[in-house]
């Protein structure tokens, strides 16, 4: 019964007008294994400038930290196909490092090298409800408040008392308030404009934003470094955040749109995104078949993107702890996939195509081009490559994540 159920939805893709595309391009997909499910639903000094500390070791390490397979946490489907699997998301018995086992729960050992190459000045924006903090909180500070010795704002609906009070003096500015429509509303200033609560998340890294640019016009300095976190997804000790590679100003430092930082300048492009997602995405660009797509970028972020480039066996987690270069568009130049294709366009001059009808990425969903919308995680990515940045890895040392008090390997993490 349920091969029968697969076959006739199979039969019902191909009728669909994209149809006919998504069978045709299953052997060109470059992401290997597509996922498409969604998850379940210290003081510092007054500038975050001080002594950096080697991190002790935790004293629950003999006691071992329990690893999840990725594709039980977050199921994963085969490519070419929505039918999950009872293996790994290729069909294959899992004997990658992200099946289960136990992993030596430590807090990081990061070098003093490594250290001295944090950046001077560097803000963590907290943003969104504050989910499972009490579960995550302790990694969040040994992995990636502490290393650098970091500032901290924070934005949410509320803030809870015992964490705002966990986190001192680190916590230099915060504000609460609600996400609603009036809220984006009075944003846009766009009275009867689209709402979404996946929009929320933007909503917050502005207000984030915000307070953190009135603390740094109040003790007139600008920080170099910005990185946004959730409370709920966190660098998992003894894997580490100490920013490698923060000089370079034309660089995005992604986990999806889950986790990023970039050099200040970059960050205030990829902030400005609610503010501007009315505007852009709904009245400048209505049409996601001929909006704007900077080629150059997408090129040079598909080269250097950890799950792209990875080989079909080392990617049975999937792709939810990398990013999803591969939903967006790319001029049609009539070859094969979208590397080649952007390389032509590239090659004739047209570094940023639009007015034109782009072709579906290779990874091709149809809700993924939805007219005068905002599709959170693939136009996130657009919205980035637009600003003329390049989208690289959430970083090497990140190789852990605790996402919902689960922890889990991104084995195929690296520096851009």
């Amino acid at each position: 019964m349920k091969r029968v159920v697969v076959v006739l939805f199979e039969l019902w893709l191909l009728k669909m007008p994209f149809g006919s595309k998504l069978a045709s391009r299953q052997e060109s997909w470059s992401s290997g294994v597509i996922s498409v499910a969604r998850l379940p639903t210290q003081s510092s000094p007054a500038h975050g400038i001080g002594e950096r500390q080697t991190l002790a070791s935790d004293p629950l390490d003999a006691q071992g930290l329990e690893m999840e397979k990725v594709e039980d946490f977050y199921p994963c489907f085969r490519k070419g196909h929505f039918m999950p699997t009872d293996q790994d998301v290729c069909g294959r018995t899992s004997t990658k490092p992200t099946s289960v086992r136990k992993v030596k729960r430590s807090f990081a050992k990061i070098t003093k090298a490594s250290l001295d190459a944090c950046p001077p000045k560097t803000a963590v924006l907290l943003t969104g409800l504050m989910r499972d903090w009490e579960a995550h909180v302790e990694s969040l500070e040994k992995s990636t408040l502490e290393p650098c010795n970091t500032d901290l704002f924070v934005a949410t609906d509320t803030l809870p008392s015992p964490l705002k009070e966990r986190f001192g003096t680190r916590l230099k500015s915060y504000v609460e308030a609600p996400c609603d429509e009036i809220s984006f509303h009075q944003v846009w200033n766009a009275t009867g404009a689209p709402f979404a609560p996946p929009w929320c998340q933007w909503l917050h890294v502005s207000r984030a934003w915000n307070v953190m640019t009135d603390f740094e016009d109040k003790h007139a300095f600008k920080y170099d470094v910005v990185f946004r976190q959730r409370s709920d997804m966190v660098i998992q000790p003894p894997a580490y955040m100490t920013f490698v590679g923060w000089n370079e100003a034309d660089k995005v430092h992604m986990m999806t749109d889950m986790l990023f930082w970039a050099k200040r300048p970059a960050f205030e492009k990829v902030a400005a995104l609610f503010p501007n997602l009315h505007k852009y995405f709904v009245v400048k660009y209505p049409d996601p078949w001929t909006r704007e797509l900077n080629a150059v970028r997408l090129l040079d972020s598909l080269n250097r993107d950890a799950f792209f480039n990875a080989q079909d066996q080392d990617k049975s987690a999937g792709w939810y702890l990398y990013q999803k270069l591969t939903t967006l568009p790319y001029p049609d130049m009539g070859l094969f996939g979208a590397v080649k294709n952007l390389q032509a366009a590239v090659n004739k001059g047209a570094t940023v195509v639009v007015g034109t009808r782009l072709h579906c990425g290779d990874w091709c969903y149809p809700v993924d081009y939805i007219p005068k919308w905002f599709v959170t995680e693939k136009d996130t990515l657009q919205w980035i490559i637009n600003q003329d940045l390049t989208i690289c890895d959430l970083g090497a040392s990140a190789h852990l994540i605790k996402a919902k008090q689960h922890v889990l390997a991104r084995t195929l993490a690296k520096d851009c």
